[in-house]
């Protein structure tokens, strides 16, 4: 389904976006115009359905007015046409679509986020972007930002895949198309990366396929299909002939089994001893903004990057996820040295031991009893000096 609010509104030019945005919270969607489609209500707030019918199945049916009940009529041009200088925003399916596009003569970013960054219903009419848009547009870069709503979405809609094909087609004016994904989004980039015409796409850690026969190796593909089973066999997104960048962790054996399912002419930039946090690393660092513009902007300065990863072992999950033993190939002394720098590290941030024990306990909670809203008011008259205490105890058991 596609969201419209406020269609009376301005096209915004580009020096005011940021101004627009800020000044304009409460009426963020796309501001169609008035020949698009018509309300037979008095108001200008609209809620359109199913625009994209018109790809395999043409519905001339009138739907109602979410504000007024009233009827409205669509009309077929709005189905077509990219709008310019405008915040869009849709919901395709159980995908929420959101851009915004500057001009026509730059590149323009196709982007899918990771798993644990799904939407809810809440959020869309709370005007929360979707994954990746406000990034881009702070940078006044093109962007057609695709969201996941809700946890178990795998991107594998049909009417989505409809979607994507005739995005396609407007797609071909831009001079230069490029995919961003993480995770279950490098999936869906990855996936859907041929048919957009893609001219290059920056995966990180991506998963290569939710399919549980050609990756039986993830928990996190069979925990997929278990939660979210499917009639179909689910597709494979490591036969995509689209040039790809992969930045991933080859100690980590699942996401260098991903990696490696896409042949010899992806481009594979190491990150070893961080698992499968890639994009955290890389933000902790402070990074990851600069790798994703070099990218856009041409190609990653390999330098720099390795340069700049060599201060991983300053993060807090360097040496825990080195401790876990991803590989199993480590010896009693490597794993004594890792520990004795685990601690070390610990025994530095003390201070900052005690927030980290209550969003363990937290996250532990939520795990164990996900019906239930957890709230943390008892930590609330707990000293530091008890916090402190309880941070010891884990420093050292």
């Amino acid at each position: 389904m596609f969201l419209a609010l406020d269609h009376t509104q301005p096209t915004t030019p580009l020096n005011d976006y940021n101004t627009y945005k800020t000044t304009n919270k409460q009426n963020r969607y796309s501001h169609l115009n008035n020949e698009d489609l018509i309300c037979t209500g008095s108001h200008n707030a609209i809620y359109i359905g199913y625009l994209f019918t018109l790809l395999n199945k043409l519905s001339h049916e009138p739907d109602k007015c979410r504000c007024c009940n009233n009827t409205y009529l669509l009309s077929p041009w709005s189905r077509s046409v990219l709008q310019l200088n405008q915040e869009v925003c849709m919901k395709v399916d159980d995908i929420f679509v959101q851009y915004y596009l500057f001009n026509m003569s730059s590149p323009v970013m196709i982007t899918f986020p990771p798993g644990c960054q799904y939407l809810t219903q809440e959020n869309i009419d709370a005007g929360k972007s979707a994954w990746g848009f406000d990034f881009f547009t702070k940078q006044q870069i093109n962007v057609i930002a695709c969201n996941h709503i809700g946890a178990d979405n795998y991107f594998d809609s049909t009417l989505f895949a409809d979607f994507i094909n005739t995005l396609a087609i407007h797609l071909t004016q831009f001079p230069k198309r490029l995919g961003y994904g993480i995770s279950r989004g490098g999936y869906a980039a990855s996936l859907y990366a041929d048919t957009l015409g893609l001219d290059g796409a920056l995966l990180l850690m991506p998963l290569s396929t939710y399919n549980p026969t050609l990756a039986p190796w993830d928990v996190k593909v069979i925990s997929a299909n278990k939660q979210h089973p499917v009639t179909t066999e689910r597709q494979d997104a490591a036969s995509c002939s689209t040039p790809l960048t992969i930045i991933y962790d080859p100690l980590s054996p699942a996401d260098r089994k991903h990696a490696e399912r896409y042949g010899e002419s992806a481009e594979r930039i190491r990150l070893p001893g961080v698992g499968h946090r890639i994009s955290r690393t890389l933000q902790a660092l402070g990074i990851l903004k600069s790798i994703v513009l070099m990218y856009q902007h041409g190609e990653i300065d390999k330098h720099y990057f390795y340069t700049e990863i060599r201060r991983r072992r300053q993060t807090s999950f360097y040496f825990k996820g080195l401790s876990v033993n991803p590989t199993k190939k480590l010896t009693l002394k490597r794993l004594g040295i890792i520990y004795y720098h685990q601690l070390r590290f610990k025994l530095m941030h003390i201070e900052q031991q005690p927030q980290k024990i209550a969003c363990r306990w937290r996250d532990s909670l939520r795990k164990r009893c996900p019906t239930m809203v957890i709230r943390f008011k008892w930590l609330s008259p707990l000293s530091n000096n008890h916090l402190m205490l309880a941070s010891g105890a884990f420093v050292f058991c």
